[in-house]
């Protein structure tokens, strides 16, 4: 199972930082498009991580529309 949180730390920087379980990474998110991933071995968990979080945000972005 794949745990995937994520947080908008609007008041310390416009940010969004997700929390990933399997494989264990951080990614950061700033408002100009630049990105961190913290805790990643190679570039296949790195890549990994990017199609999960671009499919959480697709997610979100479906929703949003809907309303």
């Amino acid at each position: 199972m794949c745990l995937l949180r994520d947080i908008l730390e609007s008041a310390i920087s416009p940010t969004a930082i997700y929390y990933i379980d399997r494989p264990k990474l951080t990614m950061l998110i700033f408002q100009n498009g630049n990105t961190i991933i913290a805790g990643a071995k190679s570039e296949e968990e790195e890549g990994l991580v990017m199609n999960k979080v671009q499919m959480h945000v697709f997610q979100h972005v479906m929703m949003y529309n809907k309303i």
